[in-house]
């Protein structure tokens, strides 16, 4: 990837969804008013292509293991967090409320009722500094209604489709950042919401977003309001070369806990995580991986892949498996031959990517889409 930004896909053109690209914190003042009635819900991610996949379910693809750890996780942060609790929760809701606002993964998204409060979890992250090489995103949804009566109805572990719910205020930062959350049945699936659309903060406006919104009292301090987020409030604005991290609320969390779902290779570029992993070449032993792609819609391209020999004197008869960038729902795809000999993956993305391919003879393939002459300037430089 060019720019350093890793890139989510969608493996069908359904999964596509309105996209706002402004230009100006003016610009987005015009473009959220219409978001301003009530009826709406937000969330902001730091990169625009991070999915709605829960932070529990990124990095798995077994989803027997991934039940079976997610219970182990929470009976230990139910025994081993009650002596830092002034509150204790009242059932597994709140537990898993708790767990989701201290950074445990949970089977939680995170939402708000202000566009300002997850304006500014798009603009800020874990790394402020990386953060704004890449476009922030900020999630738009129609607001549930009865999501109190129809979630605490049964417990989050049996409910069968995904539910809103409102937390007690069992956190100071749930009220702060005037939360909500959706449970997933399946944490492996990211979420395809209703009417759900998207506005794109570039990089580049990211620091003038964070002054804005700071004079408005969206900041480290109210966002989190403790010593700790006081001392990264200051910490930003007395001393602008030390780098004030904010506990990021976005699928990417669990990373910490959950094994990728890549070969255990050491990672060269960790925000391109195939780049340099498979022999840095897309053609080799008579096969070549190669890509097509073309604009769609605003702020999407098709890409169409594909693993074929070069001059057609072979043909695949067995799965071909893709590696794609961690931030995908699925980040290893595996996919079948076509009946010419062929392997083609067709995937809808924001910008280029590096792609991984194994085939089943035991040879590794590497394509970075952004090197694509014929792809379209902006995909290649994102």
């Amino acid at each position: 990837m060019s720019q350093g930004k890793p890139i989510s896909v969608s493996s069908s053109v359904s999964d596509l969804f309105p996209r706002i690209i402004i230009n100006s914190w003016n610009d987005f003042l015009n473009n959220i008013e219409q978001f301003l009635d009530g009826k709406w819900i937000f969330r902001g991610v730091t990169n625009v292509t991070y999915e709605l996949l829960p932070s529990i379910g990124r990095g798995w693809d077994d989803s027997t293991r991934l039940m079976d750890e997610e219970a182990r996780l929470l009976r230990c942060f139910k025994r081993e967090a009650r002596p830092y609790l002034t509150y204790l929760p009242a059932d597994e809701w709140e537990w898993l409320a708790i767990a989701q606002h201290h950074m445990a993964p949970t089977r939680l998204i995170d939402w708000s009722e202000s566009p300002m409060v997850s304006t500014y979890f798009a603009v800020w992250g874990s790394d402020p500094r990386r953060s704004m090489s890449f476009d922030g995103g900020l999630y738009i949804v129609p607001k549930p209604t009865g999501a109190d009566e129809t979630a605490r109805a049964t417990s989050p572990f049996d409910a069968k489709d995904v539910q809103f719910f409102y937390p007690a205020h069992v956190s100071r930062r749930i009220t702060a950042q005037r939360g909500l959350f959706t449970v997933h049945p399946n944490p492996l699936r990211a979420y395809d919401a209703p009417d759900k659309r998207q506005i794109v903060i570039p990089g580049r406006l990211k620091g003038d977003f964070r002054i804005k919104l700071d004079s408005l009292g969206f900041n480290h301090a109210t966002m989190f309001p403790d010593i700790d987020g006081l001392a990264k409030l200051l910490a930003w604005r007395l001393m602008p070369t030390v780098a004030a991290p904010v506990a990021p609320q976005q699928p990417a969390a669990a990373q910490a806990v959950a094994p990728p779902v890549t070969v255990a290779k050491p990672r060269i570029r960790p925000d391109d995580p195939q780049k340099g992993q498979w022999g840095g070449k897309p053609e080799r032993n008579g096969w070549r991986l190669s890509a097509r792609v073309e604009a769609v819609e605003t702020g999407w391209f098709k890409t169409v892949l594909e693993v074929a020999s070069p001059d057609g004197s072979k043909m695949l008869t067995e799965p071909v498996e893709f590696f794609l960038h961690d931030s995908f729902a699925k980040a290893k795809r595996t996919v079948r031959p076509q009946s010419t000999g062929k392997v083609k993956l067709e995937l809808y993305s924001y910008g280029a990517f590096t792609v991984g391919a194994r085939l089943p003879d035991g040879t590794e393939l590497e394509l970075d889409l952004s090197k694509i002459e014929d792809a379209p300037k902006l995909f290649r430089s994102r």
